[in-house]
């Protein structure tokens, strides 16, 4: 506790805390780390934890000015957030912007992995996928993202645990989506989250949500053919909600592993598709 009060009073003295450190009480909000958070579930992430108190932090690759518009919008409504550029699938890359977000922000509580990549191949066209396909698709997917969980874990050590989610996707329970390599990645890491959470017990929550088609993306870009609105129209035939998951409702999923209200759970993957994994037929690809 002395050596606590020492910290504190060193660093109040250097102005490094001041505004966090009012009447003899810590005012420090809880961190909370997004990759992806400029687009799509990543952005409505942010943004609802953001009115959970916490203060948002996105790391992002080359959507800059997106990322800085979520910034923008995050702050509008009075919380604070912070912006780090960071390629996940370089290791070397993934442990200097953790290094810098714990120098800076002194901690992370809560970490969400919601960068990802895909490429639009059909399931019949082997010959397409490529080495490099797979490299690029594992890389950020699965690789990336465990590099991610590692060094957030251990800034999280460091204030007593925290709680990680992991967005995968309906495409890594059954044989769906954008292309083989993309279901592989995501299959791999729901299987790895699960790893985690025995590895990273009892301090750090791990949790997987495995959203199924959901409005506002766009892995379907590279395919120039693709009528996305279609597309959707077609799939909410099969969802017994009868609708195409939106952004928000991924988030609020997200939210709620990320946060004390599932303080015990940990090692589950949640899917989120309208009842659509339960139903066999007329898959769309």
């Amino acid at each position: 506790m002395l050596a606590l009060k020492r910290y504190l009073s060193e660093n109040i003295a250097e102005g490094k805390y001041a505004d966090n450190y009012k009447g003899g009480v810590c005012k420090m909000k809880k961190i909370a780390v997004i990759t992806g958070g400029a687009t799509g579930i990543g952005k409505a992430a942010a943004k609802k934890l953001a009115k959970e108190g916490y203060s948002p932090v996105l790391i992002y690759n080359s959507s800059k000015a997106p990322a800085e518009a979520v910034k923008a919008e995050i702050e509008a409504e009075g919380a604070e957030c912070r912006l780090y550029q960071a390629d996940v699938s370089k290791e070397d890359e993934c442990k200097r912007v953790f290094n810098e977000i714990g120098a800076d922000c002194g901690r992370i509580d809560t970490f969400v992995n919601c960068a990802g990549v895909t490429k639009y191949i059909r399931f019949s066209d082997l010959d397409s996928v490529t080495a490099d396909v797979w490299d690029k698709l594992l890389g950020v997917n699965l690789i990336g993202a465990f590099n991610c969980c590692r060094e957030a874990s251990k800034q999280m050590k460091k204030n007593g645990g925290g709680s990680i989610v992991i967005v995968a996707s309906l495409a890594g329970v059954r044989a769906s989506g954008s292309s083989i390599p993309y279901d592989a990645s995501k299959a791999a890491i729901i299987h790895t989250a699960k790893c985690l959470a025995m590895a990273l017990a009892p301090d750090i929550r791990v949790n997987t949500v495995s959203p199924g088609i959901v409005t506002d993306t766009a892995w379907h870009r590279d395919d120039p053919s693709y009528n996305k609105e279609a597309a959707d129209a077609r799939e909410a035939a099969f969802i017994p909600l009868g609708y195409v998951t939106k952004p928000d409702e991924v988030a609020d999923s997200i939210v709620f592993l990320a946060t004390g209200r599932s303080s015990n759970i940990t090692g589950i993957d949640l899917v989120i598709d309208g009842g659509r994994k339960e139903v066999h037929h007329g898959q769309v690809y």
